[in-house]
């Protein structure tokens, strides 16, 4: 979906036959976790209980996000003259105001595309997080260069296309 030129706000709804996609991927991880901790499987080896002690915890936790992303309505980025309100992953920057935006860019992890918004202070965003999500958004810093992130996966544009989108409605702001 190309994004219009216009500076009216943007809403992106979180585009739900890929969430689903994604619900049903970790659903089946959790249901393989488990069939490795059942009998006879438990005495296989340190390795699989290993890997379905770790898996279990980590891909429950993602479907039930996955799942709570789906019952929601609110939309997964929203861009208007305010700012850019990010609520499209585990660590989403939330409402981030023009002022605090210094730049935007475009960041990877393996090949996996990202929006990386870099702010003016990062310090007193990390300051209104908690401990977890600051350990995540320092995280992100080391492996992206960003504190925040929007993965454009769940959006119904290209990275290219909300790059140039943002960097428009923030050189209106600007200027």
């Amino acid at each position: 979906m190309p994004l219009a030129p216009s500076l009216d706000p943007l809403i992106f709804p979180m585009r739900r036959g890929r969430l689903a996609l994604l619900l049903c991927g970790a659903l089946v991880f959790v249901a393989f976790d488990c069939w490795l901790l059942m009998p006879p499987y438990t005495n296989t080896g340190f390795d699989e209980f290993l890997f379905a002690g770790l898996g279990l915890p980590f891909f429950g936790l993602a479907a039930l996000f996955i799942l709570s992303r789906l019952l929601s309505r609110k939309p997964a980025l929203v861009i208007d003259a305010s700012g850019i309100t990010d609520n499209g992953s585990l660590v989403a920057a939330g409402f981030i105001p023009w002022s605090d935006f210094a730049d935007a860019g475009i960041a990877s992890v393996g090949k996996t595309r990202f929006l990386g918004i870099r702010l003016r202070d990062p310090d007193a965003y990390l300051a209104r997080s908690n401990a977890l999500k600051r350990f995540l958004v320092q995280i992100n810093m080391q492996l992206c260069g960003y504190p925040c992130n929007i993965p454009v996966t769940t959006l119904p544009c290209t990275v290219e296309e909300l790059l140039a989108t943002v960097k428009q409605h923030a050189a209106q702001r600007a200027g």
